[in-house]
């Protein structure tokens, strides 16, 4: 793609950049506003309305199979008449000081503290996003069919808004491509602006996919509720949430954010999901960008001349006919 009028170029650009801008913004807000009411909601639903208990993880089920089989033994040879009584206080100390039962509770009621929003909101963002990721569900028959109903508005709504968010990326992109070689590199016409617009995607995609893999480096953990530090295991995580497949084998340690600071907790969360957001517009900038070229009419006028030119070499060179001679 050659472009010889710069700036009627960047008059386009900077009209359509603006369109997208204001569509982008608007769209923010409300899906924004969506996602805390939607949030609230489901915490009001499932911690209030129809309060649920909490879920043992995979470790802390162990862990009381292991204590129940303790005790079982301990009455087991406490009740046997043939049995050492040293054993039996060695056994029971230890059932005494390692078995200390967890136990299920009811979620509190509690919409606006740190550990409800973050449960909740990453619950509404996997439905907006269609990762799915597993982590938190709704258990009550309320939460289920607001879930229903709600991905019905939500879901739309998140396309839409990565669309135009994507528009805005684009068109910003192209638009800092053409002033940064018309003012610093002295250029009069631009040459391969497509070109440079993708490779600038990609990179950046990349750029923000690490980032992404390195913020929430000690977070993942596989099913079993186990942390795993295998690089490949933390790269698969990732691409499967951005790409929003969302297998749910590996997931978010969400108890183990809330063991840190304050501080550090708000710091590292709105770094990870700002480049979350970041690395879906991205990939979002690339799928619209590859929709564009694809439909671009340009293409096609370009692709007519070649083909109007062979048609009409070959015309000029049936009506040359060779001289006879006689």
């Amino acid at each position: 793609m050659i472009i010889e009028d710069i700036p009627i170029k960047q008059l386009e650009l900077g009209k359509s950049l603006r369109k997208n801008v204001i569509k982008f913004a608007k769209l923010a807000i409300l899906s924004t506003l969506v996602h805390f009411a939607s949030t609230l909601m489901f915490a009001y639903i499932e911690q209030c309305y129809e309060p649920q208990t909490t879920e043992l993880t995979p470790i802390e089920m162990k862990y009381n199979a292991i204590c129940h089989t303790l005790k079982t033994h301990f009455q087991i040879n406490q009740t046997s008449s043939d049995s050492n009584s040293t054993s039996v206080d060695v056994l029971a100390n230890i059932t005494k000081t390692l078995c200390q039962e967890v136990k299920t509770d009811t979620l509190k009621c509690d919409l606006f503290s740190v550990d409800s929003l973050t449960r909740w909101g990453s619950y509404q963002g996997s439905i907006s996003y269609t990762i799915g990721w597993g982590h938190v569900t709704c258990k009550s028959r309320l939460g289920k069919i607001v879930t229903i109903f709600g991905s019905i508005l939500t879901i739309p709504l998140t396309t839409v808004n990565i669309y135009f968010a994507s528009s805005t990326i684009i068109d910003l992109m192209q638009f800092l491509i053409i002033s940064f070689e018309k003012s610093i590199l002295r250029h009069k016409r631009i040459i391969g602006l497509k070109s440079k617009t993708f490779i600038t995607q990609i990179v950046l995609f990349i750029l923000s996919f690490f980032v992404q893999c390195y913020v929430d480096e000690e977070y993942v953990i596989d099913s079993r509720g186990r942390q795993t530090l295998d690089v490949v295991d933390n790269i698969y995580f990732h691409f499967i949430s951005m790409s929003t497949i969302g297998f749910g084998d590996y997931t978010l340690d969400f108890h183990g954010v809330m063991n840190r600071s304050s501080t550090y907790l708000y710091f590292t969360q709105t770094l990870s999901n700002f480049n979350f957001l970041i690395g879906i517009v991205l990939l979002g900038a690339i799928i619209n960008f590859l929709v564009q070229t694809s439909q671009d009419p340009t293409n096609k006028l370009q692709k007519d001349d070649i083909v109007l030119g062979e048609e009409q070499q070959d015309s000029n060179q049936e009506t040359k006919e060779p001289e006879s001679t006689e």
